[in-house]
């Protein structure tokens, strides 16, 4: 459940609430090395620059590697830690850590990032009257994505770093009135896998996406209806049809996610907030 709400606060740019909790993911006991790299990340956000150094430190000295050289350079989460005493030894550490030389397209997330806040425009209310809007807005976004992807191939994070190509899936995620395009964008997901250059988590949202969207049951319960009363409150929240449901913590555990029960609880508090 830390985790669920270390991400979600992440994602909508809350990060004195996701430092709360990624800092409870770096106590756990099956904590990993990149929730110390978060929670460094939520730090430099919040101006605590000291203590993003320390926990950054931690993480290397835990043998956090990134991906590639421009994964810690060009992280415009710590873009404030540039003038850091301490930064220029710190960075050396994690490009003499990472095995590959990568430059981001600064362009294109650039416009991912703006796509990523068009998307989520009137998503957060629950009841909203421009619904409308939003669904051409997804239908925009879905069409300049595909003719990115035409070219490009799928944006990964050597082309765009992880938080490009997180704001990538979620336009594909969303592309709902197009059922023909989440399949490709699923395809070619998947070939990523292996070389690590998609979360997983990401993917098996998009796969329980597609099968729920083909009438078929999801395999990561990661798709759910919500239950409201009178006052359109929700009071439940009700998975859609789960493939042997019994195992369903398992295979989510494989794709880094919580146990479902956590992210039920998670999704109703989040509704709960609203």
């Amino acid at each position: 459940m830390n985790l669920d709400s270390a991400r979600y606060y992440f994602e909508v740019e809350n990060f004195d609430s996701s430092g709360i909790f990624w800092l409870k993911c770096t106590r756990s006991e099956d904590y990993k090395r990149g929730d110390f790299y978060q929670l460094g990340r939520c730090y430099a956000m919040t101006g605590k620059q000291d203590e993003a150094i320390t926990y950054l430190k931690k993480a290397l000295d835990m043998g956090f590697k990134g991906r590639d050289t421009a994964y810690v350079s060009e992280d415009r989460y710590l873009t404030s830690l540039h003038q850091h005493p301490k930064w220029a030894t710190l960075e050396k550490k994690f490009i003499a850590n990472c095995t590959q030389t990568f430059s981001i397209d600064s362009l294109l997330l650039e416009e991912l990032e703006r796509r990523r806040k068009l998307d989520q425009k009137y998503r957060r209310s629950m009841h909203s009257q421009n619904w409308d809007e939003q669904l051409s807005i997804d239908s925009l976004n879905r069409i300049w994505l595909d003719s990115v992807v035409s070219k490009r191939g799928w944006l990964t994070k050597k082309i765009v770093g992880e938080q490009g190509s997180y704001d990538a899936w979620l336009l594909a995620q969303h592309a709902d009135n197009d059922l023909d395009f989440q399949k490709r964008m699923l395809v070619l997901m998947k070939e990523k896998i292996k070389t690590h250059e998609i979360r997983l988590p990401d993917y098996a949202y998009l796969y329980d996406r597609v099968q729920i969207n083909s009438c078929e049951e999801q395999l990561y319960g990661t798709q759910y209806s919500t239950i409201v009363n009178t006052k359109g409150e929700v009071i439940s929240i009700e998975f859609k049809p789960i493939k042997n449901s019994a195992f369903v913590d398992k295979r989510r555990k494989y794709m880094n996610l919580s146990p479902l029960e956590h992210y039920r609880q998670f999704a109703l508090e989040h509704y709960r907030k609203k």
